[in-house]
Formats: C-alpha cells, structure tokens, sequence
C-alpha cells in the first residue's frame, strides 16, 4: 500500500498531459481481452 500512495503522490505532482497520459496508459492495462468471454 505504501508504493501506490507513493505512485499517487508523484502522480499528483505531473503536468495534466502527463496525467492524462499515465491515466491512458493505466486504462489500457486493464482492457486485456478474455478468451472465455470472448467466446460467448
């Protein structure tokens, strides 16, 4: 838990382009297409 309080205190210091772009970048992580889902 320390590292993502860490991780949001260096976030909260980017420029908003930067946030946007960490942001895209987090979203996109977790759009990992599911096989069994996928199939339905």
């Amino acid at each position: 838990m320390e590292l993502v309080k860490a991780l949001t205190e260096k976030a909260l210091t980017l420029k908003p382009v930067d946030k946007i772009q960490l942001v895209e970048a987090l979203l996109s992580s977790l759009d990992v297409p599911n096989p069994t889902i996928d199939k339905i």
